[in-house]
């Protein structure tokens, strides 16, 4: 009896991840998010660059004309934050060409 039961509440834990990674990719298929805030810039841009190999890129040579508080200009060109959320969405860009399905896999 207590087999059985083990069993039913896998059989729920996994029909709930399925379900609910359904919705998520779903909701990212019809739903395309617009960056709004400079932190969300922030990340894309680290996700940009990690989806390339790099961990920085080389400062551009106008760099004062395009600073930003959320980013760092000088010595290199990079995001300013810690990089896991943009690995995440580094993730859903290599594998489906959107950063928002790297987010999908985490909810």
């Amino acid at each position: 009896m207590i087999a059985a039961e083990k069993l039913n509440q896998r059989l729920v834990y996994f029909l709930l991840f399925i379900t609910s990674l359904a919705i998520n990719l779903t909701l990212a298929l019809l739903i395309n998010p617009v960056p709004t805030l400079y932190d969300e810039f922030s990340y894309l841009i680290g996700a940009d660059l990690l989806s390339q190999g790099k961990i920085c890129a080389e400062q551009h040579p106008f760099w004062q004309h395009f600073e930003s508080f959320m980013l760092i200009s000088q010595p290199a060109y990079c995001s300013k934050y810690l990089p896991l959320q943009s690995i995440i969405l580094a993730l859903g860009q290599i594998l489906f060409q959107k950063p928002i399905f790297g987010l999908c896999f985490i909810s």
